[in-house]
């Protein structure tokens, strides 16, 4: 504003920028996140980012599911805390040097829940880095525990009945299609 020497104002300069095309970027932005966002926190599979020390940064609602604990009790938590005491001390070389080293880490974790039951994870994470932010880690993981646990039982099934075939009395061969013997027990062994 300008004003006369009496006081009185003369003159009123404004001036305005169309900020037209940036809201409607802001929006799209906003919908992008919000949609990411839903894809985040909807997927069955395990998602969280943390940073190179292993600290939590981000985890969605299935990863909080499957370690029993409260967002807010895992958000900023150490990963070391999650997995088994007698594998704390590799922790470090056997994972976030590999992800510092080579960008990735692959394999199965072992990991522990709130009530303390072991979670066997299928795990891919892949180091982020860009020039926004610090860089960090995004992992996407599977619960397999039923699968281990069954592969266990159906060992130890294997393993009891391979025993009992193998110290019966009766003598037992198998043959294949083309008449071959893959499998003579000892009873069969010692009558021929």
């Amino acid at each position: 504003p300008v004003f006369d020497d009496k006081g009185a104002l003369e003159i009123v300069i404004g001036y305005g920028i169309n900020i037209t095309e940036r809201k409607k970027i802001e929006e799209q932005v906003s919908a992008s996140e919000a949609r990411y966002r839903g894809i985040f926190d909807n997927s069955l599979a395990l998602i969280c980012t943390h940073d190179l020390d292993g600290i939590l940064l981000d985890l969605n609602k299935a990863s909080v599911e499957t370690f029993q604990y409260t967002r807010e009790e895992l958000l900023g938590a150490s990963l070391q805390n999650l997995i088994p005491v007698d594998k704390r001390p590799d922790f470090q070389s056997s994972y976030l040097d590999v992800i510092k080293k080579t960008g990735k880490a692959e394999g199965i974790m072992v990991a522990i829940n709130k009530a303390g039951k072991k979670i066997y994870l299928l795990y891919h994470n892949y180091l982020v880095v860009n020039d926004t932010e610090a860089p960090y880690v995004i992992g996407f993981s599977q619960d397999i525990t039923d699968r281990i646990e069954a592969e266990r039982a159906l060992k130890k099934s294997e393993e009891k009945y391979r025993n009992i075939i193998a110290n019966m009395n009766l003598g037992l061969l198998e043959v294949d299609a083309q008449e071959r013997i893959v499998y003579a027990n000892n009873s069969f062994c010692e009558m021929c």
